[in-house]
Parts: C-alpha cells; structure tokens; sequence
C-alpha cells in the first residue's frame, strides 16, 4: 500500500515507450488490487483464459487478459 508497484509499473512503461507499442498482461481475476491497478494506469480488458491459475487447493481461476496501447 505504498504504491511501489504502481512506481516500478510506471517506470517500466516510462523506459520502454520508445520501443513498444503495447502491453499485454495477464492477472488472476481475483486479485482486485492488481486489476484496480492495472486500470488505474491505463490498461483494458481484451480477454480472458478460463480455469488458467491453479491453487494448492485445486481449485482454477480464470485469467483476464489486459492490454495498454499507443505506448509511444
């Protein structure tokens, strides 16, 4: 809760936007805090992987798949 996830992601995408036009990633549907962050930034949903994660309990979770454009 010090932002310094949202510092390292805004430096990366600061350092790369001369040589990247997008970004894709992905994120655990359930991890509302990354997510949250990830919009916050800029970036959409453009799909999802159903079941993609796996916990030690056994259970799946779906992947939403994100994207930021127009890097440069």
């Amino acid at each position: 809760r010090q932002q310094v996830g949202q510092r390292l992601l805004l430096h990366f995408l600061a350092t790369c936007q001369q040589c990247i036009k997008s970004v894709f990633l992905e994120v655990d549907y359930n991890n509302e805090s990354a997510i949250h962050l990830y919009k916050k930034v800029g970036f959409h949903q453009v799909g999802i992987r159903k079941n993609y994660y796996q916990y030690s309990s056994g259970d799946f979770s779906d992947a939403l798949i994100l994207q930021l454009e127009n890097l440069n």
